[in-house]
């Protein structure tokens, strides 16, 4: 994964060890930052509702966000600030090493004979940043191994559409 943060499998280690709620609260954050970014401007109750949490707890996350400037509180709704799809980028980054994404594209290379495997984290039916992202992934893929007049026919789902769709942007 492009700029992938520099961790060493020692510290990740150590950090599931004595704090493993760490992990999952930026997992939160993660999450609700990305639909944010997808769905803005999105009202807090339906951020609630998409996310399958407590208003009030949506509450105090937002809250959170606009103390450190990811997010503003709109009459329309809360939206992503530049700082906020920033962060939301090196979230993703950081998600990616703390569960071993890397290594289990290695494997599946290894294991299935691959050139390559783009693993892209996240549930994409609670979440449409998630296809959006993998949409990304596979287009920059497919840009990179493509040669100047190919061709190239995709036929499939919502995931294909999505590379689709990003190779046109």
């Amino acid at each position: 994964m492009s700029n992938q943060l520099k961790i060493s499998k020692e510290v990740i280690e150590l950090q599931q060890l004595v704090a493993p709620e760490v992990n999952r609260l930026i997992e939160m954050r993660y999450n609700i930052l990305s639909t944010i970014s997808s769905e803005q401007p999105i009202g807090r109750r339906n951020l609630a509702f998409v996310l399958d949490m407590s208003e009030r707890q949506v509450r105090n996350e937002i809250d959170f966000f606009q103390t450190q400037k990811l997010v503003s509180v709109e009459r329309q709704g809360v939206v992503i600030t530049d700082a906020g799809n920033e962060a939301l980028i090196q979230l993703k980054c950081l998600l990616y090493t703390y569960n071993g994404l890397e290594q289990l594209e290695k494997e599946l290379m290894d294991r299935l004979h691959l050139k390559r495997v783009i693993i892209c984290p996240g549930d994409m039916d609670m979440n449409y940043e998630v296809l959006r992202f993998m949409g990304r992934s596979g287009a920059k893929y497919v840009l990179s191994v493509m040669k100047y007049k190919d061709t190239l026919a995709l036929t499939g789902g919502s995931c294909t559409a999505a590379v689709a769709d990003e190779m046109r942007e």
